[in-house]
């Protein structure tokens, strides 16, 4: 566009300097054709670039809604991991009182065991207890609490069946 200004201004120089009775009606028209065409060229350029302009603001105004998306994303997964957090460590509270009560039930049973001699030997017509079912290997920190604590109410109850 700008070269197409200079050139405009060359044009008009070049006019000026000439008389005015030397100018042609034909070099006149040949002088406007040319000028139409650059201005029309000028326009499409402009056209194009308005183009760009728009299609450049629908991708900023696209990637405003993506970004806005993702930092709700973002922050939603930072609440979820806080409250994970507090989940684990309130399992893992949880965990050392149940761990301390079987230590609790553990030094008791020794007492019982003397109290009782009778009912520590098992009665040979007596069918053998069946030991709990074997749990997989855990996965994870929290399957592994459960699996602790599962073995711990099994053998919280096996001391209370008569």
């Amino acid at each position: 566009m700008a070269q197409g200004r200079q050139e405009n201004s060359a044009m008009r120089q070049r006019l000026a300097v000439q008389p005015q009775g030397v100018l042609s009606a034909a070099a006149g028209r040949e002088q406007l054709a040319l000028l139409s065409r650059k201005l029309n060229a000028a326009h499409a350029e402009l056209r194009r670039y308005q183009t760009k302009l728009f299609a450049y603001e629908r991708q900023v105004i696209a990637l405003r809604r993506e970004n806005a998306e993702l930092e709700s994303a973002c922050e939603e997964a930072r609440q979820d991991a806080q409250d994970a957090v507090c989940r684990a460590q309130t399992a893992e509270q949880q965990l050392a009182a149940l761990q301390a009560q079987c230590a609790l039930g553990e030094a008791e049973q020794p007492e019982k065991a003397a109290a009782e001699p009778e009912a520590a030997l098992p009665d040979p017509a007596e069918k053998p207890r069946e030991d709990p079912p074997t749990v997989q290997q855990p996965l994870t920190e929290l399957q592994q609490i459960a699996a602790e604590l599962i073995r711990c109410f099994d053998r919280m109850m096996a001391e209370n069946v008569p």
